[in-house]
């Protein structure tokens, strides 16, 4: 065969995968913007717990993480700024080669006794500390039995193991008992729930969850990224509020705490060492700055003596509830600040959506797949930033539709 022959039946074959490629990919988005459930990204101008400003408008902002404004308290911001004149904006190494500074130790260890666990491990964020341990603890001959609406990084990560998976009904413990008695068969048995979901807010049984693995000898993993920062005693969290300890313990700090970035404390030294051994998440990723690591640890002394508020928060939690109940409205039950209105309709949140923009509010349209089918929802969180008449302006709008 001549060259040009190859070459031409070479390029041919390229086009053939290309085209494949490419017609699928179309066909996904195609179908998704059909459905009106494609995705689009919005380039916000800045944005803080209480407002956003987007193409030069201002907006009341009731989609943002930043439970207590901490995002854009001056001393957080300032822990950050000096310790980058000091050390960089970046390690510029895995924590595994000169990334881990003394810093980060000592945060480690502040987290640690906070929560009253023997370790903690920081990482870059809460989907790779969830990826981590998921990844690197369960083999083929072990079971991962996770809450129905467990978060995405969850699933993708029990979906790529080697592991069986089994889910039970949301917050259901008749449920749970029902796999946990079928599943006794494996080395090891994980289940996996969250102290505060992050769509519908409501909050895990989790002691409920904690007698039946300690009956099964399971061990529980709890993921309490909603929950670390605003919930028990100086924010200590869901567990803490339940006087419960599970094995393996996940908190984030790009929620309550404003700061990005995740810590895993375990309840055994010997998992955070083979974590620290084993996780690839771990050993190939660039650690946190140590401007970050200052700014995190600022931030969670600042939530520690921040109980005005979360007593703030507390208050526009329950004034939005109890305007939302004299207005007949339906609200996934929940205590937290996630607040959610579901709708069988994609077409009415999308509207609700586009009229809150009119009127100065700052509202997201939560759809599938991030949420199941006929449960697409106006997804609300409220922070301590709030106002009373920002929430006031708020029930106006949903009595208005």
């Amino acid at each position: 065969m001549n060259k040009n022959r190859y070459l031409i039946i070479i390029n041919t074959m390229m086009h053939q995968y290309n085209s494949n490629w490419l017609n699928k990919f179309n066909e996904v988005i195609s179908k998704r913007k059909k459905i009106l459930t494609y995705r689009y990204r919005q380039a916000i101008t800045n944005s803080n717990a209480r407002l956003i400003t987007f193409l030069n408008k201002k907006y009341i902002n009731f989609s943002s993480n930043d439970y207590l404004g901490l995002a854009n308290h001056p001393k957080v911001i300032s822990s950050y700024q000096n310790e980058a004149k000091i050390s960089g904006t970046s390690t510029s190494s895995s924590g595994h080669i000169i990334g881990y500074s003394i810093k980060h130790k000592i945060l480690e260890k502040k987290l640690a006794n906070l929560l009253d666990y023997p370790n903690a491990i920081l990482f870059n964020s809460g989907f790779d500390a969830n990826q981590a341990i998921i990844s690197t603890i369960i083999g083929k001959n072990d079971c991962v039995i996770t809450d129905r609406l467990i978060h995405a990084s969850i699933i993708s990560a029990v979906i790529q193991s080697s592991g069986t998976f089994k889910r039970f009904s949301h917050n259901n413990i008749i449920s749970l008992v029902k796999i946990l008695k079928t599943t006794n068969k494996y080395n090891n048995r994980l289940i996996i729930t969250e102290g505060v979901f992050s769509m519908d807010g409501d909050q895990s049984p989790l002691n409920d969850i904690m007698m039946y693995a300690k009956a099964t000898n399971s061990w529980v993993m709890v993921d309490d990224a909603h929950g670390f920062g605003v919930l028990g005693k100086n924010g200590k969290g869901s567990a803490y509020l339940k006087n419960c300890k599970p094995e393996i313990l996940v908190i984030t700090f790009s929620k309550a705490i404003g700061v990005n970035g995740a810590a895993v404390l375990c309840k055994y030294k010997i998992l955070a060492d083979y974590l620290i051994q084993c996780a690839r998440q771990l050993i190939y990723s660039t650690s946190l700055s140590i401007s970050q690591i200052n700014a995190i640890d600022t931030a969670i002394s600042i939530m520690q003596e921040s109980n005005c508020l979360r007593r703030r928060l507390r208050n526009n939690i329950k004034r939005f509830k109890n305007g939302a109940k004299k207005l007949g409205l339906t609200l996934i039950p929940s205590n937290t600040a996630i607040q959610s209105i579901t709708f069988n309709n994609i077409e009415h949140v999308l509207s609700l959506v586009k009229k809150a923009r009119n009127h100065g509010i700052w509202l997201n349209a939560i759809r599938p797949p991030t949420v199941p089918m006929l449960s697409s929802r106006i997804r609300i969180t409220l922070t301590a930033m709030h106002r009373k008449c920002d929430i006031d302006n708020l029930l106006q709008l949903l009595s208005l539709y």
